[in-house]
């Protein structure tokens, strides 16, 4: 697969797949561009299959993104998996500046190479478009609007990544996320949902 880039601090891209813990790169942070270090690989499967979704923009750029991925349209992330032609999204131009553009056609495609990168702020940049460090797999009770919540409930691990293991679960009707360090158990969120 032609791997999506991220922007470095100094302007250059790189495959995500090359990326290294350490590097700033390009994103999206209350609303601006901003640079942010790349924390971890939330997940970065290599060789597995997966179906990937190419999205084509009326500005004739385009994407390639896993069904999983979120990604954000003018006002809040959405799964590929749920896009449409005419969806709406933000295309990041030469300037920083967000454009509006609308999707004129999806193709689906069965690829390998698939990552999700933690940044210490922000939503990273990739091919100019903003996207979730979150899976639709993260989003086990399929709730609303849980990108915000997903960005809160992991600050700790964004800003000392080295230090915790997350563990994301659900039982019956609970969901439970717990951040851990290796001794001990740091904060646990647990709800039960009716």
């Amino acid at each position: 697969m032609n791997h999506s880039n991220c922007i470095l601090e100094n302007g250059d891209l790189k495959g995500l797949n090359y990326l290294e813990t350490g590097e700033k790169v390009k994103v999206y942070h209350k609303g601006e561009v901003k640079l942010s270090e790349m924390k971890l690989y939330l997940s970065k499967d290599e060789n597995e299959k997966k179906i990937f979704t190419k999205i084509y923009l009326d500005n004739e750029k385009n994407i390639v993104l896993s069904n999983n991925h979120y990604i954000l349209s003018i006002d809040k992330f959405i799964n590929v998996s749920d896009l449409d032609t005419g969806s709406k999204l933000l295309y990041m131009n030469d300037k920083n500046e967000f454009e509006i553009c609308e999707i004129s056609k999806t193709e689906d495609l069965i690829e390998s190479g698939c990552y999700f990168i933690l940044t210490e702020k922000g939503n990273i940049i990739i091919d100019n478009m903003v996207i979730s460090s979150f899976s639709k797999e993260w989003n086990i009770l399929n709730l609303e609007n849980i990108h915000s919540k997903l960005n809160f409930l992991t600050l700790a691990l964004r800003k000392f990544p080295s230090n915790y293991i997350i563990c994301v679960g659900d039982s019956l009707n609970k969901f439970r996320i717990s951040i851990r360090n290796s001794t001990t158990r740091i904060r646990d969120w647990t709800r039960k949902f009716w």
